[in-house]
This record gives structure tokens, C-alpha cells and sequence, in this order.
């Protein structure tokens, strides 16, 4: 689910009611900046429509007037979502639909890449609604296992926390790492860890 505003690149997919749209380009100036995005309707009552938007934005939702008005698509809220330029960048939000906005990670038929999932994440499979969370026997700390060994030399405690992600190497095999060897997400900080 896109509980905050996700950055669009080619190729990225995302579903809105039964809606469900795919980056087929993003024009950009002579710099390298963004200045134009099409979305094309891969599934749903939009399939096969191409939606051409400027730095302006616009909103994605049934009311017709919308820059992107699908009026025949029952799962639609009436103001959706909206696909909207900021920091050099288009970005796709929603705005509070009943149905939600969705990632879809790879298209049909093709096996997506890897994606980290989070505490408090949504994720959609077929019409099953699943929510990440801790299981009751971990929410005291004290349960939670901690690992015997670095997962990247086999031999060392895992002394240093990865952070955003959390996972735990130890300090010399992190030395040189940028991004955890474990979910690939950039590591901003490394933090010592004592038992």
C-alpha cells in the first residue's frame, strides 16, 4: 500500500480502484530534469488509455473533473490520488481513498525483484490482505533472538546495527559496505550494539 508519496520511475506500476497504471515515459529537458509523464492504463477500466501530465500534476480519481477522470471504474474514489512534481521528480500520493493506492512489483507473468518490507506494511495478494507485524512472543525484546554470528564473514558477533533497516553484521565487515548485504537498502548510519 502507498501510505506516503512514492517517486515514479519508467516502468513503475501502481493500482488505483480496479485502475491499474504503468510509467511509459518521462520526458526530460536537456539537464536530465523530469518535465512530462505518461501513464498508461495497464488493467481495469483505464486499460490502454495514456494520461500525459506536466509539472503541474494532476489528480487521478472518478470525478470528471480530474485531469485523469476514469467515471466507470466502481473502486475509485471520486479525488483518488494525485501524481504530482516536486524535487525534481515525479511522485505518486493517494489522498485518503477508501481503497487505498498499490504498488504492484512486477506485471503479470514476470517474477518481480526484491522489495524490504516493514513493520506496519500492507501488502496485497490477489484479493488477500496481509499486514506486517511483530509476533506477540517478540514484543518483549527479551524474546527476540539475536544472531550468533555475522552473515557476511560466518565468524564474528554481529556487533553493529545497519540503520534504517536494522540488521546486524559485524564492524570490520562493515566497514567498507554502503548498502546492507541482507535488503540492499542505503545504510545512513551504522550504530554500535551492546549486549
Amino acid at each position: 500500500m502507498i501510505n506516503k508519496k512514492l517517486k515514479l520511475d519508467q516502468g513503475f506500476m501502481f493500482q488505483m480502484g480496479l485502475s491499474e497504471f504503468r510509467v511509459t515515459n518521462i520526458r526530460h529537458t536537456p539537464f536530465g530534469i523530469p518535465i512530462e509523464i505518461t501513464i498508461t492504463g495497464y488493467e481495469g477500466p483505464a486499460r490502454d488509455n495514456e494520461y500525459n501530465l506536466d509539472r503541474n500534476g494532476g489528480i487521478i480519481g472518478r470525478d470528471t473533473e480530474n485531469l485523469v477522470a476514469i467515471v466507470d471504474d466502481s473502486q475509485l474514489s471520486a479525488e483518488h490520488g494525485r501524481i504530482l512534481f516536486e524535487n525534481n521528480g515525479f511522485y505518486v500520493e493517494d489522498l485518503g481513498s477508501t481503497n487505498k493506492t498499490w504498488r504492484r512489483i512486477s506485471p503479470e507473468g514476470e517474477t518481480s525483484k526484491e522489495f524490504p518490507i516493514y513493520l506496519d506494511d500492507f501488502i496485497k495478494i490477489g484479493s488477500t490482505l496481509l499486514q506486517v507485524a511483530v509476533p506477540e512472543e517478540c514484543e518483549n525484546k527479551e524474546n527476540i533472538a539475536m544472531p550468533a554470528e555475522c552473515r557476511i564473514c560466518n565468524e564474528a558477533e554481529p556487533n553493529t546495527l545497519c540503520y534504517p533497516c536494522g540488521h546486524l553484521f559485524c564492524s570490520e565487515c562493515l566497514k567498507t559496505i554502503t548498502k546492507c548485504p541482507n535488503c540492499f537498502k542505503e545504510i545512513s548510519d551504522k550504530v554500535k550494539v551492546f549486549k
